[in-house]
């Protein structure tokens, strides 16, 4: 079902709000722009596959004519390896673009690596999660904002949970603004605070917890530990780590509710989603191409291993 009726969402269409990707990037920003990208990003589940590689073949060809024009570092990149920006044309030649990494942007100055085109306004800091290494500082367009955030929300809306609903984050307050009404209960005190987290979670009743597997684990097993048999979850959402059967199984045993894992990294978002099916994650298609490759960046055949290579759109 969709969250607007069909008639709004044949208005919206006729309004050419999603005729074509790049009208929908130019739309982005926009004051109402949170409520289409829910509407847009609800479409887009209903599409094909062809129809979601044209969306990303239109992006990225957009977005690679755009980095080559405005950002110096990539230009330096592209012209070093004489790769023609104009003559991209799709998925199938992202093989010819050398991949950047966090060493590479440090080498530049900070003003050679973010777009000289957009307004100093809509640039915003972040950092990574630092799981390879030394934390990297980048810059981002708040303008796509929007569309990351309710690409992020899909994990809650396909396991049935109100997005507003209070939840539990068992992390550092690192991702505060990232979720409505969260708790945080910083795993580093599971122990030496555990009779305060009790109360908070009893008093709570929040139906979501969520956070990395291992240390969400080990606030769960504290509370069977101590008793706790008042306490039920609708849903865990964990991200970070492989989740195990055996972690599946607990939770559902001991808290009545399912798992659902998610893919994504702080400077991109959510990038993959479980379903209710829990087979496998949907790769978030607008925005995201995921590709399996090995060590000499060439995509692996299904089903070998490889590094994952992300290209966020």
């Amino acid at each position: 079902m969709y969250s607007l009726s069909l008639f709004m969402i044949r208005f919206l269409k006729n309004k050419n709000y999603f005729s074509s990707p790049l009208i929908w990037d130019s739309r982005l920003g926009n004051k109402n722009s949170l409520a289409l990208a829910l509407i847009y990003a609800e479409l887009n589940e209903y599409e094909s596959s062809q129809t979601m590689q044209d969306i990303r073949n239109a992006r990225l060809r957009n977005l690679v004519r755009h980095a080559y024009a405005n950002v110096k570092l990539y230009k330096d990149v592209f012209d070093a390896t004489k790769f023609d920006p104009v003559g991209f044309c799709n998925e199938e030649d992202l093989a010819a673009i050398i991949p950047v990494s966090k060493s590479l942007f440090r080498n530049y100055d900070r003003g050679d690596t973010v777009a000289s085109n957009i307004d100093i306004k809509r640039r915003r800091e972040g950092l990574t999660s630092g799981s390879t290494g030394e934390p990297f500082r980048y810059c981002s367009d708040s303008a796509y904002q929007n569309e990351r955030s309710i690409l992020s929300r899909r994990v809650w809306r396909w396991a049935k949970l109100d997005y507003a609903e209070p939840k539990i984050y068992c992390s550092t307050e690192s991702a505060r603004n990232l979720w409505p009404n969260m708790t945080f209960l910083h795993p580093h005190f599971i122990y030496s605070r555990k009779a305060e987290y009790i109360k908070i979670i009893r008093a709570l009743r929040a139906p979501a917890i969520f956070g990395y597997p291992l240390s969400t684990f080990e606030l769960l097993w504290m509370l069977v530990e101590n008793g706790v048999k008042d306490v039920q979850f609708k849903i865990a959402s964990f991200t970070g780590h492989a989740v195990s059967n055996g972690i599946r199984k607990f939770f559902k045993d001991n808290f009545g509710g399912e798992v659902f894992v998610y893919y994504g990294a702080m400077e991109i978002g959510s990038m993959a989603i479980e379903c209710a099916e829990h087979y496998g994650m949907h790769i978030q298609e607008e925005n995201t191409i995921i590709e399996i490759v090995d060590s000499k960046g060439r995509v692996v055949r299904p089903g070998q291993v490889g590094r994952v290579l992300i290209t966020y759109l």
